[in-house]
Formats: structure tokens, C-alpha cells, sequence
């Protein structure tokens, strides 16, 4: 069997084959000089033991010197330095050693490597030897004398005994209809072409058994006798863990291509990166453009995660940590920003280290849960801002009413006190710490962003000009700019941009506000429409980047004298006028823009002259502070008849008992039945006299009646005496 080529028989053996003599190599396959690590002109003539470790090699030439087989696991050195253990099965002849070894893994036994055997031709017996290690038989044809030789184990994988006579008729009857047919066309084409064979095909043993076997051989001549020799193995085990194994891989490709995910392998030594489809999709990569290599898939991550990601590949390597992580990539095809979910695991084989992992595109889910994290922390900020704003509210009630008497009181004494320079002055110092208060009073009020049910129209952009008249650069604002909304509340907008601009530049620095006009369209912040717009800017430093999300919290404020009301009061402003606010900040400066929807155009209605003087009138007073309504039926009685009572119940069976009043001030915060229900009862008894509405909370009346006004607390006398003129005058 000298000619015969046994490589593709041995191509799928997992084992390491070797033949010595003397204590030197005659011989290695290929897989073991890949194991090794040495040439193929390296494998003859050196020294096997010089490669053993050495507190091995002891064991190794006692085994290799005794007679027949043995077994033993020893360490051998790499070309690379490193020892990995053998588990080797030993054959001892007259002329030598016929060796074949399991790789057992670096350091560690039971680890087997997939090392293939390649091809090689010699001598018969080490050849018969070491086919009978590894299950494999041997046969010869003679085609002259039809006479075919079987070894032991061909008789074995057919069930036939030991020295059964075989014709090659016989033999070929084990093959089932088809495969019979292909086992005698490879060997007439052996015969004719001169070219070895190799089958691999179903077969049926003497006792009925399916089985799968392989056959390899070759055509000779030699004496003058024309040979046809080979080998045979019975393969069924390998066949059937082959079609689970295709079986496994198939599931797993059709699961994986369900769950979109991406399936690399890497070996690290020859720096080959293998993709599936799956990859080649995720990354945006045409399969036909791409080098399978490390740095190619390294150029396709993020600039910002590329250095972590490779110290954790590196990592991963050293055995340190898993490889489990998440990153970004840049799709190659269009630039897109994706997020991957990787992991991966390491394994020493006798070739090197390979790294096999998955990939998962897990943008949509990163993106909603961000988004998700983001309503969570709006809505929690949300609660807060509404608990507070209801506590806010129910304080702004009580302190304005406080308010309220106390400017009453002032404006009486500054009016009928004497013409004393002293106590005037005194008195104007405590109006304007009134107003201070109420302005106070007002941002805590604003932090309720409840919708606003009321408003009157104004021109925003003339409220602009008047605030920023001396205190900065107005652009602008030269067309009317109507807004519909409340006036003091819009005020106390202005002015606490203004006052945040100003503080954040300090005296030196430049504030400018600009008003215009906004056409909206596509923006997913604002419905599509028309809007005034105001943007106010400074020079200042900005706002660092980790206080930018915290800047609109009440009571948050980075100035040492701050209340840290006025932001988050104007979010609430706007909130009700349904407006919005676009923060731009950097360390050059910010600017602060804001959007309020134009009023729709209306026809211009021609309003009746007011009196020159207010005629006497009954004004009934429902106040249910003792001093608030004591300074209001004060103010007014000295031109009306006014009468006081503390609760909505009381007023309106007053009035139904046939209580000639011509005007009504009437709290919208009042014990028993609230203001708002007082007046839908009059209304629906059909007493339709005139209604000052007032509130220290700020929320003026859902009611649309020409007969109706507001005032919010606290308020000046003259606004007050104003108001019921304009009423009386209207009825």
C-alpha cells in the first residue's frame, strides 16, 4: 500500500499522528505540524523529546522503550513557547514508534482540538498499525484474479467473521440500489483514469444495520498485476453528528435571522474577522467591498466608543472580563448612528485563539427606553411642580388678601392723612413694598400651569418696548404684535427673561430683545400656525452644561440673592397662554426664545365713551376676609351705596329676596359655594346685574359676558373705583 494516498480519509480525524525511530520524527501529518507550529521540511529528523517538557519526557521514554501499546499524557512545547498536554495512544514496532495524540488544551485536560490529519504514504505496517488505532480498514483488489483481501476491520463493519472468502459482487451487495451503482463507477473510473477516489454513501451490513461508510483507493500496477487498493471506515456515528450538528446550525441560522442577530467568528492569530449576512446588514456593508479583518470592523464603530471598546476586546482576550457591551457604529452606507448589543466568548484552540460572539441592533429599544427614562423624569417633575403650584396657590390666596388690606389701608391714609412729607414718604416706602411682595406672590402664583380659560387681546409687542425701554436693546416691535392673554402675567413674563438676562451678564455686559413675527410648520413642539415671537439674548457666561436640566426647577437658582421662581414661573405663563420656550446656551451666551400664537383677526368694535364721573350706585360686596372687605366697601362708599356679606349662600339669597343691587364684587374664593357658581345660579334665575369678579389666586373666571370683569389681588383702589365705573357705564 505504498502508493496509496490516504489524505482525504484522514481529512475529518480530529488527531494528531506522528512516527519515530531512534528517539527521532520520520514523519508528522499536517495537523500536527500545524499543532507544532514547524514547516513541513522542519518535521523529519529532530528530536521529539526536546520539545517535551521536560518533567515529562521521563514517562514518555519509559512508555516508548516497553513493547506493544501504551497510553500517556505528557506536554509538549509549540513553536509559539507555549506547553499544551497531549493525550496520546502509542503503538511500539521493531522499527520505531506510531504515535496518535488528542490536543487536551494549555494547562488543562479533557479539551479537544479539531486538528485534521493530512495526507501522507508509507510503509504497510506502521500504516496497518495506525489504521487499526484509528478504526480504520484496509482492502486490496486483484483485477486480473478477482480476488479482494479485506483486513479484520472490514470484516468487522460489514458483521462478516474473520476470513469470510468476498467477491467483489458480494461486496458491492451491501450497498443499497444507487449507491451500488456510484461505488462501481469510482472504481472503473480508478481503473481508467488513474486518479484516486473517495465516496462516502449509505450501506447495509450483514445483520440488516443502516450504516454510513467511507471509502478511499487508488489504482496500481506492480509485478505486472494491475491493484485497486484502499481503506474503509465505518462513518455513521460522525454522519449522524454531522446532520445534528447541520440540523443545530440550521435552527440556529433560521432563529437567528428572525431575531436579527448578527453572528462573527475572529481568529485572532491570522486576524480573520468572518461575517454572517446578518452583519453585513447591520453594518450597512456591501459583502463584495469589505476586508475581513479586525481593523475594517474596528473603522466601522463610533469615533466615541472605539477606544473602550477595543480595551474591552482586549480584555476579553486576556481572560480578565466577559466580552458584553453595547456601542455605537456609523452604518457605512448612510453614516446613520446605530447602537449594537455585543457578546462574545473566548476559546484556546491548538490553531489559536478564536473569538465568536453575536450582535444585536438594539437602537429602537435604547432610544425608547431614553425616551421612556425622560417622560418618567417630566412626569415626576410634573407632580412636584403641581403639588407645589396647589400649595403655591392656596398661600397666594391668603398672602394677597394680607396684601390687599395692607395697600388699602396705605392708599386710605395717603389720601386723607395731612399733607405730612415725613408720613408720606413713609407711606410710599410701604406701597412699594407691597408691590415688591405681590410681584413675589405672582411668580409662585405662575407656577400652576393650568390652561388659561380667559384673557383680554393686547399688543405684546408694545408691552415689550415699554419694559425693555431702559433696561435693554429692543429690536423690533414695531407692527402690532397681538397676543390674546392676561396682561399682568405677560408682563411678569418680559420681565423675568429681562431680569434673568441682566443678572447673568452683570453691568458690563449687553442684553438685546427682539420681537416679530414666527410662521410654524413641521415643528413637533409647536402646531403649525402663526406666532409672535420674542427672543431675548445676552453676552453672559451661560449655562454650564450640568445645570441645564435643572434651570426651570422651582427654587433652583445658582445667585446667591436668587429665588429661583422666575423661570419656572415663565414656564407656567406660557404653559397657559399655550406658548413655548427654546433655551440656546453656550459659553459665549444665551438667548432665550419665546413663541405665543397670534390672535386671529378681528373686526374693531367701537367701544362707548366712559363717564366723566361715576353715578351713584348699590354695589353688594361677597368678601370673605374681614379686612379685604373693609377696604373695599371703604374705597367705594364714597360715591356708591355698599353693602358686605362674607359667603356666596348668603349674597344670593339676598339678592333672590329682591335686593335692588346695581353691581356685584364677588370673590371667586369663597366659603359655602365658590364666586363662579354664585353667578351661574344668578344668571340662571335671570338676575342679570353686572359682576366684578377678584382672586388673590390669580385664576380669573371661565366666562365669556361683556357684563363681567377681573381683578386680581392685590389691586390699587383706582383700579378698583376704574373697573365699576367702566361696569356701571356698560349696564
Amino acid at each position: 500500500m505504498s502508493s496509496l494516498d490516504l489524505g482525504p480519509l484522514f481529512e475529518r480525524d480530529s488527531a494528531i499522528a506522528r512516527e519515530a525511530a531512534g528517539g527521532r520524527c520520520r514523519w508528522l501529518n499536517a495537523a500536527a505540524r500545524r499543532f507544532l507550529g514547524i514547516d513541513e521540511d522542519e518535521a523529519t529528523g529532530f528530536a521529539w523529546e526536546d520539545r517535551v517538557h521536560p518533567e515529562d519526557r521521563a514517562a514518555l521514554a519509559q512508555a516508548s522503550a516497553g513493547e506493544g501499546n501504551y497510553r500517556l499524557r505528557y506536554r509538549i512545547r509549540r513553536a509559539d513557547g507555549d506547553y499544551f498536554w497531549l493525550d496520546e495512544r502509542g503503538v511500539i514496532t521493531a522499527e520505531g514508534v506510531i504515535a496518535r495524540a488528542e490536543n487536551a488544551g494549555p494547562g488543562s485536560l479533557g479539551q479537544s482540538g479539531v486538528i485534521r490529519m493530512a495526507s501522507f504514504s508509507h510503509h504497510v505496517p506502521s500504516l496497518e498499525i495506525l489504521c487499526e488505532l484509528t478504526g480504520i480498514g484496509t482492502w486490496e483488489l486483484d483485477m486480473d484474479h478477482s480476488g479482494l483481501t479485506w483486513s479484520a476491520q472490514v470484516y468487522r463493519i460489514h458483521g462478516l467473521p474473520e476470513g469470510q472468502r468476498i467477491t467483489l459482487p458480494e461486496a458491492l451487495s451491501y450497498y443499497p440500489p444507487g449507491a451500488r451503482e456510484e461505488v462501481q463507477r469510482h472504481l472503473d473510473e480508478a481503473v481508467a483514469t488513474g486518479e484516486p477516489f473517495d465516496f462516502e454513501l449509505p450501506f447495509v451490513d450483514a445483520q440488516g444495520k443502516l450504516r454510513r461508510v467511507r471509502g478511499v483507493g487508488c489504482y496500481a500496477e506492480e509485478g505486472g498485476r494491475r491493484l485497486l487498493r484502499g481503506c474503509f471506515q465505518d462513518v455513521t456515528q460522525e454522519h449522524e453528528r454531522r446532520g445534528e450538528v447541520e440540523g443545530l446550525n440550521e435552527r440556529m441560522r433560521v432563529a437567528a435571522e428572525a431575531a436579527q442577530l448578527g453572528i462573527w467568528d475572529w481568529d485572532v492569530a491570522d486576524n480573520v474577522l468572518t461575517w454572517d449576512e446578518t452583519m453585513y446588514r447591520l453594518h450597512g456593508v456591501d459583502p463584495s467591498q469589505r476586508q475581513d479583518t479586525f481593523a475594517t470592523w474596528y473603522a466601522c464603530l463610533h469615533p466615541h466608543d472605539a477606544e473602550r471598546v477595543a480595551e474591552e476586546i482586549e480584555a476579553a482576550l486576556r481572560g480578565e472580563a466577559e466580552f458584553n457591551t453595547s456601542y455605537r457604529i456609523l452604518r457605512a452606507d448612510t453614516g446613520e448612528v446605530r447602537v449594537i448589543r455585543a457578546h462574545a466568548s473566548v476559546r484556546q484552540e491548538a490553531q489559536g485563539t478564536r473569538m465568536i460572539g453575536v450582535n444585536l441592533d438594539v437602537t429602537t429599544e435604547v432610544f425608547a427606553e431614553e425616551r421612556s427614562r425622560q417622560l418618567s423624569a417630566e412626569l415626576d417633575q410634573a407632580r412636584r411642580t403641581e403639588s407645589l403650584a396647589t400649595l403655591a396657590g392656596g398661600i397666594a390666596h391668603n398672602f394677597n388678601n394680607v396684601l390687599g388690606v395692607v395697600r388699602g389701608v396705605l392708599e386710605l391714609l395717603r389720601t386723607d392723612c395731612p399733607p405730612q412729607p415725613h408720613l408720606l414718604r413713609l407711606i410710599s416706602r410701604g406701597l412699594d413694598a407691597t408691590d415688591r411682595a405681590a410681584r413675589v406672590v405672582e411668580q409662585v402664583r405662575s407656577l400652576n400651569q393650568a390652561p388659561m380659560l380667559t384673557g383680554e387681546r393686547l399688543d405684546f409687542a408694545k408691552l415689550v418696548r415699554e419694559i425693555g425701554r431702559d433696561e435693554a436693546e429692543v429690536v423690533g416691535a414695531k407692527k402690532r404684535c397681538e397676543v390674546e392673554g392676561q396682561e399682568p402675567q405677560l408682563r411678569q413674563l418680559v420681565l423675568c427673561l429681562l431680569d434673568n438676562a441682566r443678572k447673568a451678564v452683570g453691568s458690563e455686559g449687553h442684553v438685546s430683545m427682539t420681537v416679530g413675527f414666527l410662521k410654524v410648520s413641521g415643528d413637533p413642539s409647536l402646531p403649525a400656525g402663526e406666532y409672535v415671537e420674542l427672543v431675548v439674548s445676552d453676552d453672559g457666561p451661560g449655562v454650564p452644561v450640568e445645570l441645564r436640566e435643572r434651570i426651570f426647577e422651582p427654587f433652583f437658582t445658582t445667585k446667591p440673592q436668587g429665588r429661583g421662581l422666575g423661570l419656572a414661573a415663565t414656564l407656567g405663563i406660557l404653559h397657559r397662554h399655550e406658548g413655548s420656550l427654546r433655551v440656546v446656551t453656550s459659553p459665549q451666551g444665551s438667548t432665550f426664545e419665546v413663541a405665543l400664537p397670534l390672535a386671529a383677526p378681528s373686526s374693531p368694535v367701537e367701544q362707548p365713551e366712559p363717564e366723566t364721573r361715576a353715578r351713584a350706585a348699590r354695589i353688594l360686596v361677597v368678601e370673605d376676609d374681614p379686612g379685604v372687605a373693609e377696604v373695599v366697601v371703604h374705597v367705594l362708599a364714597k360715591e356708591h351705596s355698599v353693602e358686605h356679606v362674607p359667603d356666596g349662600v348668603t349674597a344670593l339669597a339676598k339678592l333672590e329676596e329682591g335686593s335692588a343691587f346695581d353691581l356685584l364684587v364677588l370673590d371667586l374664593s369663597l366659603p359655602k359655594m365658590d364666586g363662579e357658581e354664585v353667578y351661574r345660579r344668578l344668571r340662571a334665575r335671570g338676575i342679570e346685574l353686572p359682576v366684578l369678579f377678584s382672586s388673590g389666586r390669580g385664576d380669573a373666571p371661565a366666562v365669556k359676558d361683556p357684563r363681567t370683569a377681573y381683578l386680581s389681588k392685590p389691586y390699587v383702589g383706582t383700579e378698583l373705583r376704574d373697573l365699576v365705573q367702566r361696569l356701571l357705564s356698560q349696564a
